[in-house]
């Protein structure tokens, strides 16, 4: 089995950037802050915290279902989800149920409070049911959690970065917080929403051209399934494994 995977990993070549996957990445990096220029500069006047953080309520309801989709699919998923499908099998396809029963309560139970007592953040409802003191836990957990999180989702996209462009890492990771940062503090929701659309797209787009290559190279549906049936991928019932289906029906 060793020797086997260090053949594989001998055999492929290195993969790195080519004149036009750099004209692609600097045209994204172009638009993602060229629209962040535009509504912090051009864009209507962001006065108040509703048109900061709501966008003035005045958002089509495609854009802001693309950000949220965006927003919710991270490098970690990205890059990691289909190694630890090969690794483990499709164990993933259980987390559609989490996905959908929190969101049917959120939709259903949650959104309409806030929409009825026009709250901005969750934490301000918390506030007006359980006490500030709850509140300001709540948004410490929530900034412990994005502080110990956000590092690895910036880390792991950064990480394949340098090791196709040769570019030091950590030279990356801070310009790449730091691009996010300005171009989201100086457009707002607005800003966010439409660099999250743009985002959600290329991924789209770069999705669909994998697939296609991948049938291609690997001889159509069919054969993909064969392979996959025969290196039991396909198995996302058995609960000896590392991963299976009661972590994603979980939410783990």
């Amino acid at each position: 089995m060793n020797s086997s995977l260090i053949e594989i990993r001998t055999s492929i070549p290195p993969i790195t950037f080519s004149w036009l996957d750099y004209v692609v990445f600097a045209a994204l990096l172009g638009m993602s802050g060229s629209i962040g220029i535009f509504f912090g500069c051009f864009g209507s006047k962001q006065n108040s915290s509703g048109e900061y953080l709501l966008g003035g309520k005045r958002l089509h309801i495609v854009p802001v279902a693309m950000s949220i989709i965006a927003s919710n699919i991270s490098g970690l998923a990205v890059l990691g989800a289909p190694a630890d499908i090969y690794r483990y099998g499709a164990y993933f396809i259980w987390s559609i149920i989490p996905i959908l029963t929190s969101s049917l309560a959120c939709v259903y139970v949650f959104m309409p409070v806030l929409l009825q007592l026009e709250l901005i953040t969750t934490y301000q409802y918390l506030q007006l049911r359980f006490g500030k003191s709850v509140k300001i836990l709540a948004s410490f957990m929530y900034i412990f959690q994005l502080v110990t999180y956000n590092p690895v989702v910036i880390f792991l996209p950064c990480l394949a970065f340098s090791q196709a462009t040769g570019y030091n890492i950590y030279l990356i990771a801070p310009a790449t917080t730091v691009f996010c940062v300005f171009y989201t503090a100086i457009g707002g929701l607005k800003t966010v929403v439409w660099t999250d659309t743009l985002q959600s797209i290329s991924i789209l787009l770069g999705s669909v051209v994998v697939l296609a290559m991948g049938l291609y190279q690997s001889g159509g549906v069919g054969n993909v399934f064969k392979i996959a049936r025969d290196g039991g991928r396909l198995d996302v019932f058995k609960p000896y494994r590392t991963r299976h289906f009661l972590d994603f029906c979980s939410g783990k």
